[in-house]
């Protein structure tokens, strides 16, 4: 399974799933997308283009363990 931010430098989550399904020998991979983005319209798009699964990361449990609450 890869689990993989949708907006990373270089190679976003999108050409990664390219990528990962253009191969054979990873194209049956379940791939899960994470993103800050919680339209339902980003959701259906990436579902849409092969990914196994959509989650919406909530900023809350982005911060350091660390910072104040």
């Amino acid at each position: 399974m890869v689990q993989t931010d949708v907006m990373m430098p270089r190679l976003g989550g999108e050409g990664l799933l390219e990528a990962l399904r253009s191969n054979p020998r990873t194209a049956l991979i379940p791939v899960i997308f994470l993103s800050a983005a919680a339209g339902s319209d980003s959701r259906a798009q990436a579902l849409e283009r092969g990914v196994d699964d959509y989650l919406v990361s909530s900023p809350r449990f982005m911060t350091s363990p660390h910072a104040a609450c």
